[in-house]
Protein backbone atom coordinates (compact mmCIF):
# COMPACT_ATOMS: atom_id res chain seq x y z
CA UNK A 1 0.00 0.00 0.00
CA UNK A 2 3.23 2.47 0.65
CA UNK A 3 4.36 2.11 -2.44
CA UNK A 4 1.09 2.39 -4.12
CA UNK A 5 0.04 5.64 -2.32
CA UNK A 6 3.33 6.94 -3.40
CA UNK A 7 2.64 6.04 -6.85
CA UNK A 8 -0.22 7.54 -7.09
CA UNK A 9 0.88 10.28 -6.11
CA UNK A 10 3.57 10.56 -8.76
CA UNK A 11 0.80 10.13 -11.55
CA UNK A 12 -0.79 13.33 -10.15
CA UNK A 13 2.08 14.79 -10.43
CA UNK A 14 3.26 13.92 -13.93
CA UNK A 15 -0.58 12.76 -15.37
CA UNK A 16 -0.38 9.95 -17.81
CA UNK A 17 -1.38 12.53 -20.51
CA UNK A 18 1.03 14.41 -19.96
CA UNK A 19 3.48 11.67 -20.45
CA UNK A 20 1.81 10.34 -23.75
CA UNK A 21 2.21 13.47 -24.76
CA UNK A 22 5.68 14.16 -24.21
CA UNK A 23 6.18 10.19 -25.38
CA UNK A 24 8.99 9.19 -22.61
CA UNK A 25 9.97 9.71 -19.13
CA UNK A 26 11.37 12.64 -17.26
CA UNK A 27 14.57 11.63 -16.16
CA UNK A 28 13.39 13.25 -12.70
CA UNK A 29 10.40 11.19 -12.32
CA UNK A 30 12.53 7.83 -12.86
CA UNK A 31 14.56 9.02 -10.40
CA UNK A 32 11.65 9.00 -8.14
CA UNK A 33 10.21 5.87 -9.07
CA UNK A 34 13.41 4.17 -7.81
CA UNK A 35 12.87 5.88 -4.09
CA UNK A 36 9.80 4.36 -4.39
CA UNK A 37 11.07 0.65 -5.05
CA UNK A 38 9.53 0.59 -8.18
CA UNK A 39 12.09 -1.72 -10.15
CA UNK A 40 12.66 -3.60 -6.90
CA UNK A 41 8.92 -5.10 -6.27
CA UNK A 42 9.75 -9.04 -6.58
CA UNK A 43 13.21 -8.59 -6.20
CA UNK A 44 14.66 -10.74 -3.43
CA UNK A 45 15.36 -8.64 0.10
CA UNK A 46 18.93 -9.82 0.39
CA UNK A 47 19.68 -8.22 -3.40
CA UNK A 48 17.68 -5.26 -2.23
CA UNK A 49 14.64 -5.49 -3.68
CA UNK A 50 10.83 -5.04 -1.98
CA UNK A 51 10.70 -9.03 -2.17
CA UNK A 52 6.71 -9.41 -2.67
CA UNK A 53 5.03 -12.72 -3.64
CA UNK A 54 4.05 -13.50 -6.94
CA UNK A 55 0.22 -12.88 -5.53
CA UNK A 56 1.32 -9.84 -3.82
CA UNK A 57 3.46 -8.51 -7.05
CA UNK A 58 0.55 -9.49 -9.31
CA UNK A 59 -2.00 -6.83 -6.99
CA UNK A 60 0.53 -4.07 -7.11
CA UNK A 61 0.93 -4.26 -11.01
CA UNK A 62 -3.38 -3.78 -11.10
CA UNK A 63 -2.95 -1.04 -8.99
CA UNK A 64 0.26 0.22 -10.99
CA UNK A 65 -1.79 -0.59 -14.62
CA UNK A 66 -4.94 1.08 -13.30
CA UNK A 67 -3.44 4.36 -12.72
CA UNK A 68 -1.06 4.59 -16.22
CA UNK A 69 -0.39 1.67 -17.93
CA UNK A 70 2.42 2.91 -19.98
CA UNK A 71 4.18 3.75 -16.21
CA UNK A 72 3.87 1.15 -15.12
CA UNK A 73 4.92 -1.14 -18.06
CA UNK A 74 8.70 0.06 -17.35
CA UNK A 75 8.25 -1.87 -13.94
CA UNK A 76 6.51 -5.10 -15.71
CA UNK A 77 8.98 -5.62 -18.54
CA UNK A 78 12.02 -5.15 -16.19
CA UNK A 79 10.60 -7.42 -13.15
CA UNK A 80 8.23 -10.08 -15.13
CA UNK A 81 10.28 -10.95 -17.84
CA UNK A 82 13.66 -8.49 -18.13
CA UNK A 83 15.72 -9.35 -14.97
CA UNK A 84 13.42 -12.41 -13.87
CA UNK A 85 15.51 -15.06 -15.96
CA UNK A 86 18.40 -14.02 -13.44
CA UNK A 87 16.07 -14.34 -10.27
CA UNK A 88 15.13 -17.87 -11.69
CA UNK A 89 18.18 -19.22 -13.35
CA UNK A 90 21.39 -16.94 -12.47
CA UNK A 91 24.83 -18.23 -10.43
CA UNK A 92 24.99 -16.43 -7.22
CA UNK A 93 27.99 -14.14 -9.04
CA UNK A 94 25.06 -13.52 -11.85
CA UNK A 95 22.48 -12.10 -8.85
CA UNK A 96 24.48 -10.11 -7.26
CA UNK A 97 26.38 -8.40 -9.98
CA UNK A 98 22.69 -7.58 -11.70
CA UNK A 99 20.11 -7.71 -9.40
CA UNK A 100 21.51 -5.43 -6.71
CA UNK A 101 21.42 -2.27 -9.34
CA UNK A 102 17.90 -3.81 -11.17
CA UNK A 103 16.44 -3.68 -8.01
CA UNK A 104 17.65 -0.12 -7.70
CA UNK A 105 16.58 0.66 -10.72
CA UNK A 106 20.23 2.15 -11.72
CA UNK A 107 20.15 -0.82 -14.18
CA UNK A 108 16.66 -1.39 -15.76
CA UNK A 109 16.12 -4.53 -17.86
CA UNK A 110 14.67 -5.59 -20.88
CA UNK A 111 13.70 -9.14 -22.24
CA UNK A 112 14.96 -9.48 -26.13
CA UNK A 113 13.92 -12.61 -27.73
CA UNK A 114 11.52 -11.21 -30.52
CA UNK A 115 12.79 -10.75 -34.30
CA UNK A 116 11.73 -9.15 -37.38
CA UNK A 117 11.37 -12.25 -39.34
CA UNK A 118 9.94 -14.44 -36.74
CA UNK A 119 6.87 -14.58 -34.77
CA UNK A 120 5.94 -16.51 -32.54
CA UNK A 121 8.04 -19.32 -33.56
CA UNK A 122 10.84 -18.27 -31.04
CA UNK A 123 12.42 -21.94 -31.51
CA UNK A 124 13.66 -20.90 -35.04
CA UNK A 125 15.40 -17.02 -34.14
CA UNK A 126 18.41 -16.31 -36.06
CA UNK A 127 20.35 -14.03 -33.50
CA UNK A 128 23.39 -16.30 -33.23
CA UNK A 129 26.13 -16.63 -30.79
CA UNK A 130 29.73 -18.28 -31.43
CA UNK A 131 32.07 -18.92 -28.76
CA UNK A 132 35.32 -17.35 -29.50
CA UNK A 133 38.50 -19.47 -30.06
CA UNK A 134 39.82 -18.47 -26.65
CA UNK A 135 36.66 -19.94 -25.41
CA UNK A 136 36.36 -16.54 -23.29
CA UNK A 137 33.74 -15.10 -24.96
CA UNK A 138 30.44 -15.47 -26.61
CA UNK A 139 30.66 -13.92 -29.96
CA UNK A 140 26.72 -12.35 -30.72
CA UNK A 141 25.18 -10.89 -34.10
CA UNK A 142 21.81 -10.05 -35.17
CA UNK A 143 18.04 -8.01 -34.01
CA UNK A 144 15.58 -8.49 -32.35
CA UNK A 145 12.96 -6.03 -32.61
CA UNK A 146 9.79 -4.72 -30.35
CA UNK A 147 11.78 -4.86 -27.47
CA UNK A 148 10.02 -3.32 -24.40
CA UNK A 149 12.29 -0.82 -22.50
CA UNK A 150 14.83 -0.96 -24.88
CA UNK A 151 15.82 2.85 -24.28
CA UNK A 152 15.37 3.06 -20.82
CA UNK A 153 17.76 -0.11 -20.69
CA UNK A 154 20.86 -0.85 -19.02
CA UNK A 155 20.79 -4.23 -19.46
CA UNK A 156 19.06 -7.01 -21.71
CA UNK A 157 18.51 -10.56 -21.23
CA UNK A 158 18.76 -12.10 -24.90
CA UNK A 159 18.26 -15.17 -26.77
CA UNK A 160 20.21 -16.25 -29.32
CA UNK A 161 21.06 -19.81 -31.36
CA UNK A 162 24.39 -21.63 -30.70
CA UNK A 163 24.56 -24.75 -33.22
CA UNK A 164 22.98 -24.11 -37.03
CA UNK A 165 22.19 -28.10 -36.97
CA UNK A 166 19.91 -27.91 -34.17
CA UNK A 167 17.29 -25.33 -34.42
CA UNK A 168 16.26 -24.05 -30.43
CA UNK A 169 19.42 -24.99 -29.22
CA UNK A 170 19.82 -21.89 -27.78
CA UNK A 171 21.77 -19.73 -25.22
CA UNK A 172 20.46 -17.03 -22.58
CA UNK A 173 22.98 -14.03 -22.46
CA UNK A 174 22.74 -11.37 -20.27
CA UNK A 175 24.04 -7.94 -21.93
CA UNK A 176 24.82 -4.99 -21.09
CA UNK A 177 23.65 -2.09 -23.46
CA UNK A 178 26.61 -0.11 -23.60
CA UNK A 179 29.16 -2.81 -24.54
CA UNK A 180 30.83 -2.49 -28.10
CA UNK A 181 28.34 -3.43 -30.92
CA UNK A 182 24.78 -3.14 -29.25
CA UNK A 183 22.62 -0.48 -31.18
CA UNK A 184 19.61 0.31 -30.18
CA UNK A 185 17.10 2.02 -32.79
CA UNK A 186 14.44 5.36 -32.06
CA UNK A 187 11.79 4.53 -30.39
CA UNK A 188 8.29 3.21 -32.91
CA UNK A 189 5.64 5.19 -33.09
CA UNK A 190 2.28 3.76 -31.13
CA UNK A 191 -0.82 4.84 -31.24
CA UNK A 192 -0.64 4.60 -27.60
CA UNK A 193 1.57 3.81 -24.38
CA UNK A 194 3.96 6.53 -25.70
CA UNK A 195 5.92 6.77 -22.91
CA UNK A 196 7.27 2.94 -22.84
CA UNK A 197 9.96 2.89 -24.99
CA UNK A 198 9.65 -0.31 -27.30
CA UNK A 199 12.72 -0.28 -30.09
CA UNK A 200 14.61 -2.12 -32.01
CA UNK A 201 17.91 -3.59 -31.05
CA UNK A 202 21.28 -4.68 -33.36
CA UNK A 203 23.61 -6.85 -32.29
CA UNK A 204 27.25 -6.10 -34.57
CA UNK A 205 30.03 -9.16 -33.05
CA UNK A 206 29.49 -8.11 -29.13
CA UNK A 207 31.60 -9.72 -27.12
CA UNK A 208 29.50 -11.76 -24.15
CA UNK A 209 31.63 -13.01 -21.41
CA UNK A 210 30.99 -16.96 -20.79
CA UNK A 211 30.05 -16.36 -16.98
CA UNK A 212 27.06 -14.19 -18.28
CA UNK A 213 25.46 -17.19 -19.66
CA UNK A 214 22.42 -18.26 -18.10
CA UNK A 215 22.07 -21.68 -17.58
CA UNK A 216 23.74 -24.38 -19.52
CA UNK A 217 24.25 -24.12 -23.30
CA UNK A 218 20.84 -24.91 -25.06
CA UNK A 219 18.62 -24.15 -22.51
CA UNK A 220 18.15 -20.80 -23.60
CA UNK A 221 14.64 -21.99 -25.49
CA UNK A 222 13.23 -23.87 -21.85
CA UNK A 223 14.29 -20.66 -20.44
CA UNK A 224 12.44 -18.31 -22.70
CA UNK A 225 9.72 -20.06 -22.45
CA UNK A 226 9.09 -20.27 -19.03
CA UNK A 227 10.06 -16.36 -18.48
CA UNK A 228 6.94 -15.69 -20.98
CA UNK A 229 4.42 -17.28 -19.15
CA UNK A 230 5.57 -15.08 -15.83
CA UNK A 231 4.66 -12.01 -18.41
CA UNK A 232 2.02 -13.07 -19.41
CA UNK A 233 0.33 -13.81 -15.55
CA UNK A 234 1.34 -9.75 -15.23
CA UNK A 235 0.05 -8.67 -18.22
CA UNK A 236 -3.01 -10.36 -17.31
CA UNK A 237 -2.96 -8.22 -13.63
CA UNK A 238 -2.15 -5.05 -15.54
CA UNK A 239 -5.02 -5.62 -18.02
CA UNK A 240 -7.66 -6.18 -14.94
CA UNK A 241 -6.58 -2.88 -13.49
CA UNK A 242 -6.71 -0.94 -16.60
CA UNK A 243 -10.35 -2.58 -17.15
CA UNK A 244 -11.01 -1.85 -13.74
CA UNK A 245 -10.42 2.53 -14.46
CA UNK A 246 -11.95 2.56 -17.02
CA UNK A 247 -14.85 1.20 -15.77
CA UNK A 248 -14.98 3.39 -12.93
CA UNK A 249 -13.90 6.58 -15.82
CA UNK A 250 -17.29 5.64 -17.33
CA UNK A 251 -19.22 5.47 -14.37
CA UNK A 252 -18.25 9.30 -13.14
CA UNK A 253 -18.59 10.53 -16.89
CA UNK A 254 -22.45 8.93 -17.31
CA UNK A 255 -22.91 10.35 -13.88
Amino acid sequence: REITEKYKDLTERYPASHLEEKGTVPAELLEELKKIGFFGLNIPEEYGGVGLSIRQYLKVVEVLSGRDLALALISLAHLSIGCKVIVLFGTAAQKEKYLIPAATGEMIFSYALTEPKIGSDAKHIETWATLSDDGRYYILNGQKTYITNANYAGGLTVFAQLDRDKPGFMGAFIVETGWDGVKIGRDMEKMGLKASSTAAIKFKDVRVPVENLLGQPGDGFKIAMTILNYGRVALGAGSVGALHQSMLDMEKQSA
